[in-house]
């Protein structure tokens, strides 16, 4: 064999290595997508109850706050009404007013349950989109020549894309969670 023989089938063999390479990358970023997609739903399955769990439960202790508020606020309204008509004209006023106006603080916590379900629907639209991406990088690699033959050769078949059944197009029912 001459050297001209030996070039070609080295130039032939760096080819086919750099096709499985290729493959095999392709694959390995498809598994890598595949975990970040299961890390964002165990995010999606871990995060939500526990966040509306909280948010029960302080709604729970800023209602029980607010009625002990008015409960004293009715106590001491008659024991003011008994020392001066005109004090306790000035308190029922300002008490209503603070009534009529109060500063809830479950409205901050129904936020950032609201914001922390936009990211995690972000995310996993991210890591499908990846994943997605890398699946279409692979099978084109798989389907398209050269590579397919080699890819033949090795037993690489294409993969299919991140479809998801009608079932689990819901978002989690929030609203089913709170009454829960």
């Amino acid at each position: 064999m001459n050297i001209v023989g030996i070039i070609v089938l080295v130039i032939v063999a760096i080819y086919l290595l750099a096709i499985t390479n290729g493959l095999i990358r392709s694959r390995n970023k498809i598994d890598y997508a595949i975990g970040g997609m299961d890390a964002m739903l165990k995010k999606r399955v871990d995060i939500i109850p526990n966040l509306v769990a909280a948010v029960k439960e302080y709604m729970r202790f800023e209602e029980d706050t607010q009625a002990k508020i008015v409960s004293l606020r009715n106590q001491n309204k008659e024991s003011f009404m008994q020392i001066d008509d005109d004090s306790s004209k000035i308190i029922k006023t300002i008490l209503l007013t603070v009534e009529n106006y109060p500063e809830l603080k479950a409205n901050n916590s129904f936020l950032h349950l609201q914001q922390t379900l936009s990211e995690v629907e972000e995310q996993l639209s991210a890591a499908r989109r990846t994943y997605n991406a890398h699946v279409l990088n692979y099978n084109n690699k798989v389907e398209t020549i050269p590579s397919n033959l080699f890819a033949k050769l090795l037993d690489y078949k294409t993969m299919p894309m991140f479809a998801i059944e009608e079932s689990d197009r819901q978002k989690p029912d929030i609203k089913k969670l709170f009454n829960a």
